[in-house]
């Protein structure tokens, strides 16, 4: 489901991805786990496209938790996008949010 498109409840969808891995990864497997989060398109807008930002075993400041699983051997792909308020006077004076996919 590309993310800022509309769902129809009854609708069930699959997603099918090819990755990249280093050549010389020592991986022998590699798990995908998905959350997916739901808000009403009336309420906020995310600002496209889904842009990729680190990974986890750059040398970019990543959160703790990242790290900890890492340590333990997952590595994570992070992408960020803007959210956009819906409400003028919210979009204008608050802080901008971000959403930001691990």
């Amino acid at each position: 489901m590309p993310y800022g498109q509309w769902h129809r409840v009854e609708r069930h969808l699959a997603a099918h991805v090819v990755m990249q891995l280093p050549i010389d990864t020592l991986y022998d497997q590699v798990a995908f786990y998905a959350t997916v989060s739901i808000a009403r398109k009336d309420r906020l807008v995310l600002e496209p496209p889904l842009r990729f930002v680190t990974n986890s075993w750059g040398r970019d400041k990543v959160p703790g938790w990242v790290k900890q699983q890492q340590n333990d051997g997952r590595d994570s792909l992070i992408y960020r996008a803007r959210v956009h308020e819906n409400n003028a006077i919210d979009e204008y004076t608050g802080d901008a949010r971000f959403i930001t996919v691990y």
